[in-house]
């Protein structure tokens, strides 16, 4: 889809979402956030909703908070690195 949803108080945006048919044939199709098809017998619909827009700048959060979401696997990449490079 195409906005994603945006962060408060200096939070990064979160993820789109999306929609794909898997055809039975295997081809995929690619959805718009509105569209009208046909599905046939073992056509597989995949609907990922966005979301996990962030609250408040990162350049603020506690260390403890970030290892702990690094070790939940909330966050993909950890934040204080562009953090250490604004310093140098």
């Amino acid at each position: 889809f195409r906005l994603a949803p945006e962060g408060l108080l200096g939070g990064e945006p979160g993820q789109r979402g999306y929609c794909r048919v898997h055809r039975a044939n295997g081809t995929v199709e690619e959805l718009k956030s509105k569209a009208a098809i046909d599905l046939a017998k073992g056509d597989i619909v995949e609907m990922f909703v966005g979301g996990g827009a962030g609250f408040g700048r990162v350049e603020e959060r506690p260390d403890s908070m970030i290892d702990r979401d690094l070790a939940d696997g909330l966050l993909t990449r950890d934040p204080r690195s562009a953090r250490k490079l604004a310093a140098e």
